[in-house]
C-alpha cells in the first residue's frame, strides 16, 4: 500500500527541493508518500468524526459502567482479530484490506436508523453498542494500515518518513473532531456517520491506488496462509513479539486510568450530552494539534537523533510526570478537570506523534507473517486488554493510590522500550547482513 521495498541502504538520490530536504522525501518517493499521507488522512477523519459521538455516548449508562463496555470491546477484539487473521490466511492482502474496511464501514452505518429509531432504555443498549464497535474498529483500523507501512518501509525509510505519514492521519483526526465538535451543538453528531463511511470508502480506493504497478503483482495476491490462532501463537513463542505485546499492554492500562478520571470528571461537570460531546470533540482537537506541530517539526529530528530508544522513552516519562500532577491536585483539591484534560492531551497527542512511530518501527525487521497477524494481535487484542486491565485494577484504587501506583508502572514500561529498542537495532543489524551475505 506505501511505498515499494528498498534496500537498508539505499544509493545516493536526487534530494529534490528545500521542501522534499525538509520534509525528508527523495524525488522518486513523493508520489508514494502523498498517496500514502491522503490514506492515512482519510481513514483518521472517518475515525475521528465519530469518537466524540463515541465517548458521549459511552457515557449513557453512567461513567462507572465503562469497564463493563471495556469488557465487550476485548471480546470484540478478540473476535475482529481472529477474523482478520483467518482472513489474512486465504487471500492478498488488497483483497483483505479492502473487505475489511468496507465491511466496518457498512456497521457504522447500520447505527445510523437504529439511533433514529430506538429510544428510551433501548436507546442505551444502542449507544453502548456503538462505543464498542467504534473502540474495535478503530484500533483495527489503524493497526492495518500500520501494518500496511511497516511491510512497505525499510528501516531507513521508516525513520525518515513515519512521521510524515502520521501527519496525514493527524490533520484527519484534527478536522474530523472539529467538525463533530462544531455539529454537536445542533444535534446533529450521529449524522456524521454518513461522511465517516465515504471518507473510508476513499481511504481504500487511495490504498488499492498505491497497490497497483508496483511491479509485485504475485506479491500482493499471495495469502499469508496459517491459521486464525496464528498470531497469537507467535507472540506467546516470541520473546521480542511478547515484549512489543507487554509494551503495548502497560500502555494502555496507563491511558485508561487517565481516561476514566477525565469521564468521571466530565460526566459531573456537563451534565448535558450535547455539553460532553463538544467537551470531547474540542479535547480531541487539542490533542491532534499539539501532535501535528511535533510530528512537521520534532518528529523526524526525534527519530534521527535519538532514534527508537528515545522515541520510545518519551511517553513513560509522560506518563511519570502525569501522575505526579494527578496526585498534586488531588492532595490540594485544585482544578481537577484542568489537569486531567491537560495530562491527557499531552499523553495522547506526545503519543501519535512519538511512540506510535517508533513503535511501529519496532516491526519493520520482521518477517511478513509477524507484521500482520502478530501485530494485528498485539494492537488490538492486547491494547484493549491493557484498558480492561487499567479500569478494573484502578476502579478500588482511590486518585491518590492510583497515581502512586502509575509512577512505578511508568519506570518498568521505559525500561521495557529501552530493551525492545535495543533489540530492534540488533534485528536491523542482522538482517541488513543477511541481505549482504546472500546472492542477488
Amino acid at each position: 500500500m506505501l511505498l515499494r521495498p528498498m534496500s537498508s541502504a539505499p544509493p545516493p538520490a536526487d534530494e529534490g527541493t528545500f521542501l522534499d530536504r525538509l520534509l525528508s522525501v527523495r524525488r522518486e518517493e513523493r508520489a508514494q508518500v502523498a498517496r500514502a499521507v491522503g490514506a492515512f488522512f482519510c481513514l483518521m477523519f472517518a475515525v475521528f468524526l465519530l469518537q466524540p459521538l463515541r465517548d458521549a455516548m459511552g457515557l449513557s449508562g453512567g461513567a462507572r459502567n465503562l469497564k463493563y463496555l471495556w469488557v465487550f470491546t476485548l471480546l470484540g477484539t478478540m473476535l475482529a482479530s481472529l477474523a482478520f487473521s483467518a482472513l489474512s490466511s486465504r487471500v492478498g492482502r488488497k483483497t483483505f484490506l479492502s473487505r475489511s474496511w468496507r465491511a466496518v464501514a457498512l456497521i457504522w452505518l447500520v447505527f445510523l436508523p437504529l439511533t433514529r429509531l430506538v429510544d428510551g432504555e433501548n436507546a442505551v443498549w444502542v449507544a453502548r453498542s456503538f462505543y464498542v464497535v467504534h473502540a474495535v474498529s478503530n484500533v483495527f483500523l489503524v493497526s492495518l494500515f500500520w501494518a500496511l507501512a511497516v511491510d512497505r518501509f525499510e528501516s531507513e525509510q521508516s525513520k525518515r518518513l513515519f512521521g510524515l505519514v502520521a501527519v496525514g492521519g493527524t490533520l484527519g483526526a484534527v478536522l474530523g473532531s472539529a467538525v463533530t465538535g462544531l455539529v454537536a451543538k445542533y444535534s446533529l453528531a450521529i449524522w456524521m456517520i454518513l461522511p465517516a463511511a465515504l471518507m473510508l470508502e476513499a481511504a481504500v480506493r487511495l490504498a488499492l491506488a498505491q497497490s497497483r504497478g508496483v511491479g509485485d503483482t504475485a506479491f500482493e495476491r499471495k495469502a499469508l496462509g496459517g491459521n486464525a490462532l496464528e498470531g497469537m501463537a507467535l507472540v506467546f513463542e516470541r520473546p521480542y513479539l511478547a515484549g512489543i505485546a507487554v509494551f503495548t499492554l502497560v500502555f494502555g492500562i496507563a491511558q485508561t486510568f487517565l481516561t476514566l478520571q477525565q469521564n468521571f470528571i466530565v460526566e459531573a461537570s456537563y451534565p448535558v450530552k450535547a455539553q460532553r460531546e463538544e467537551y470531547f470533540g474540542f479535547a480531541q482537537s487539542a490533542t491532534q494539534s499539539l501532535t501535528l506541530v511535533v510530528q512537521i517539526f520534532f518528529t523526524g529530528q526525534i527519530m534521527k537523533r535519538v532514534g527508537v530508544l528515545g522515541a520510545l522513552l518519551i511517553l513513560p516519562l509522560i506518563g511519570v510526570a502525569s501522575f505526579i500532577a494527578l496526585y498534586v491536585a488531588h492532595s490540594r483539591e485544585t482544578a481537577a478537570l484542568a489537569v486531567v484534560t491537560v495530562c491527557l492531551v499531552l499523553w495522547k497527542g506526545l503519543s501519535h506523534a512519538t511512540q506510535r512511530p517508533a513503535r511501529e518501527a519496532l516491526y519493520v525487521p520482521t518477517e511478513r507473517v509477524e507484521k500482520y497477524k502478530a501485530k494485528n494481535f498485539t494492537d488490538t487484542f492486547a491494547f484493549r486488554g491493557g484498558d480492561l486491565a487499567g479500569a478494573f485494577g484502578f476502579d478500588s484504587l482511590s486518585l491518590a493510590a492510583a497515581a502512586l501506583v502509575g509512577v512505578p508502572l511508568s519506570v518498568v514500561w521505559g525500561a521495557l522500550g529501552v530493551w525492545l529498542a535495543k533489540r530492534q537495532a540488533r534485528l536491523v543489524l542482522q538482517r541488513s547482513q543477511d541481505a549482504a551475505a546472500s546472492p542477488d
